[in-house]
Order: C-alpha cells, then structure tokens, then sequence
C-alpha cells in the first residue's frame, strides 16, 4: 500500500451509500468510471518521506476532528481553526496536480530565467574582455548547467515538491478568511477529486479577491474569502448555485482523478467539458 495524496477520511465523506468503503472515481485519462476502495484509491509508493507522512497524519487528525465541531456549530479556538488552515492549503499541494506545475511548467521557467541572466553577464565579459577564454568556459559550463536539468530538476525542487507545508504567513491568510459553510439542497452534492481545495493562483489567499473553495463533504462545502468579518464562521442556507459554482471550481482543478458517492452522467460531463469558474458576489 503507497501513501495517500487524498486522505481516506475525506474520502470516507463521500463513499458510496450501497457500498461503505468505496467511492465513485471518474478517471479524466480513461474516461470512464469505476467503483473502487478507498484503501487504495488516490495512493502512489513512496510519494512522501516519513517525516512528512507523519506530519500530515497530524494535520489531518487535528483538522478532522475541528472540521467536526464546524458541523455541529460549534465554535472553533484559534490552534484549532489553524489546523484546519494548513489543512485546507495541503489539500491543496500534496497531490499530482501541484508536483507536475512545479516541476514541468514553474521550475523550469525560474531556472531559465536564472540561466538567461548568467548568460547575459558572461556575453558582456566577453565582449569587454576582448574575447576573454575563461569567459567561453563558463559559457559552456552554462549550457551543461542547462543541459542537466532539463531532464531532471534540482534536487532541492524534488525536496520542495515532496514536503507539501506552507509558511506561517501564508496559513495566516486562511485563517483570518471569513469561512462560509455551504449545505448541499436536496438531490444534489458535492464531488471532490485529487486536488480537493482549489484557490484563484492569479490572487492566492492573500488578497482581496482571493476565494478559497473545500467540499467537507458530499453535504456540505466550506468557502473562504476576506469578503466579510475576518476570522470567522457564517452558515449559509443550502444554494444550488453555489453547489453548481464549486463543482465548476474542483472539476477545473482536478488532474485526473473525480471522486463522489454517485455514479451519474452529468458527472463525467463536467469533468469532460470543465466550465470555468465564476467569482461569488458576498452581499
């Protein structure tokens, strides 16, 4: 059994109701639905180190427990609601979806960026320098530089990739967000997927705009923003619109795998056809 980047407890939250202990997957590559066990759905060997495992059970334990006591309307302390924070943000990073933007699409531009401005130094020594060679050599030191890590990162990129953690400043901004709970009306639910919290990356949690988006449960989602009394906990009554607007947000932000205690087509239409997102207007 490998290590799990959807936890088994959120995924209990939306097993299946004929069969406990399984749960609905769409798989976007194959396009096609299977029933499957939650013991060994969203799971990968040795996909994080030890420590890190260990501090993610912690986390998870923590923020279950609290994400409880949101249920029951009961009020949350702040090392609670903290947990719950950094929950939200690894639910967000400790999936596939965030290991290959890191390593195929933002390590890359940063470490050509890096190259370029080398590049550029040494192109003016050698032209200052009057053609000098040690200028050459470094040139193509450089371009091995650059050779090697295009087919494998550096290892502290690989290092960043497999601790999923976020810095004090950034669970800070989850956890002053106003926290909005949303039920799910009757016939309708939420789909989670294997990059459950979704969040703007053009504004972050960090700032006026920023939206944060996690389905709790099939029943119920949580939505944070800085729209509202900060640091607090407002229970909405049920809206389709707003259900519709967070499947819209996890389908869009799902790398593969779609999870949900149902099988339906409109589903697979979804993930097929992902609509984009719309930000929510807060009166």
């Amino acid at each position: 059994m490998g290590h799990h980047f959807v936890p088994q407890a959120h995924l209990r939250r939306f097993e299946c109701p004929e069969r406990p202990g399984f749960v609905w997957m769409y798989d976007k590559v194959c396009h096609a639905f299977s029933q499957v066990s939650i013991k060994c759905a969203a799971q990968s060997r040795r996909y994080y180190d030890r420590e890190v495992e260990a501090g993610l059970a912690e986390i998870e334990e923590q923020a279950n427990t609290a994400i409880e006591k949101i249920w029951r309307y009961e009020p949350l302390g702040n090392r609670e609601r903290s947990y719950v924070s950094l929950y939200l943000l690894t639910m967000a990073t400790r999936g596939p979806r965030h290991r290959r933007k890191i390593l195929e699409e933002i390590a890359p531009k940063s470490l050509d960026s890096i190259i370029k401005e080398h590049e550029a130094g040494i192109e003016k020594w050698i032209e200052e320098s009057g053609d000098d060679p040690r200028a050459h050599a470094q040139m193509k030191e450089l371009e091995k530089v650059r050779e090697k890590f295009s087919k494998t990162p550096p290892q502290n990129i690989v290092d960043i990739v497999r601790t999923p953690f976020w810095s004090q400043r950034t669970v800070e901004c989850v956890h002053n967000m106003i926290w909005r709970m949303v039920p799910a009306p009757p016939q309708t639910l939420y789909l989670t997927c294997d990059t459950p919290t979704h969040f703007s990356e053009w504004a972050g949690v960090g700032t006026p705009g920023s939206e944060l988006t996690f389905p709790t449960s099939k029943n119920i989602a949580l939505i944070g923003s800085h729209t509202g009394s900060a640091a607090s906990i407002e229970y909405l009554p049920s809206q389709v619109d707003l259900v519709a607007e967070v499947n819209r947000r996890i389908v869009n932000c799902a790398e593969r795998f779609i999870f949900s205690h149902t099988k339906d087509d409109w589903i697979a239409e979804l993930a097929e056809n992902p609509p984009p997102f719309n930000r929510i207007r807060w009166i």
